[in-house]
């Protein structure tokens, strides 16, 4: 049985983005208000789904995160099928994953009738 899997765990963090060759993840699902609780203190989070050079993820997304999205917009559904760019950022001491949007090279529409 493989087991590295289970060693690496659900969600994006920053040995799996040191480690990932592509350096860029792809959302592939609508996000969620999640409330966490790290060291005593309390805060909401928004967390998706990825999916990172093949293997899906959970991304717990931090604020410098959600701030370079919101170019986007706010509704994470708007969100759905961008390449975001990953990077390892020092912030307040502590090492964090940081995204940015990728602009796409083309977007598909369908043409009338089709």
């Amino acid at each position: 049985m493989e087991t590295k899997d289970i060693m690496e765990g659900d969600y994006l963090n920053v040995k799996l983005v040191n480690e990932s060759p592509s350096k860029r993840c792809l959302i592939i699902g609508a996000g969620s208000k999640v409330d966490k609780e790290f060291e005593g203190r309390k805060s909401k989070r928004v967390e998706l789904p990825v999916e990172i050079d093949g293997k899906e993820k959970t991304w717990s997304m931090n604020r410098t995160t959600l701030e370079n999205m919101s170019v986007l917009g706010t509704d994470t559904i708007k969100w759905l099928g961008t390449f975001v760019s990953l990077k390892v950022e020092t912030i307040k001491g502590k090492d964090c994953v940081v995204g940015t949007p990728v602009k796409q090279p083309f977007e598909f529409r369908a043409r009338d009738g089709e």
